[in-house]
């Protein structure tokens, strides 16, 4: 037994959860090109790949929590594995963000946002909403499609 909630309230509140968290990344992003100075510093200090080197391992790891989450999971372990895997992106893509505003360099942290930010748009709710059934992940009855026979193959 699940303790899925009836009705979309429970959905709605994991999909406003979601957008929350992107909508600060997107924010965040505005406000960094508000502020962001004209001219980058001198030299590109070696700390700005720290957001990038921590993107590829979160890409990863999101990758394992959401693998592990079971074919019928119960309601609760989709939505903590959900936002898991949403914390890691925006962890990364806020990371990337803090270094472009002090640094000015867009390459290296701005490849970690987007890293992160698409670790976000990716995992969307609905990857986490459905209960998965079995390594298909096919939830519902094959249907036999046109032209195709059930039975025994043999006709009438």
């Amino acid at each position: 037994m699940t303790n899925e909630p009836t009705g979309t309230s429970g959905h709605l509140q994991l999909r406003l959860v979601h957008g929350a968290m992107v909508m600060g990344v997107l924010i965040f992003a505005g406000v960094v090109r508000w502020f962001l100075q004209p001219e980058p510093l001198p030299a590109m200090p070696m700390w700005v790949w720290a957001p990038l080197a921590f993107a590829v391992p979160a890409f990863f790891v999101a990758g394992i929590v959401r693998g592990r989450l079971a074919p019928n999971a119960e309601w609760e372990k989709r939505q903590t594995h959900a936002v898991i895997v949403w914390a890691l992106g925006e962890g990364v893509a806020l990371m990337g963000l803090v270094a472009i505003l002090v640094t000015g360099y867009w390459y290296p942290a701005g490849l970690a946002t987007i890293i992160g930010l698409g670790l976000m748009l990716f995992h969307h709710p609905g990857t986490f909403l459905e209960a998965r059934s079995g390594p298909g992940r096919h939830s519902g009855p094959r249907h036999s499609g046109p032209g195709r026979r059930s039975g025994s193959g043999k006709r009438a």
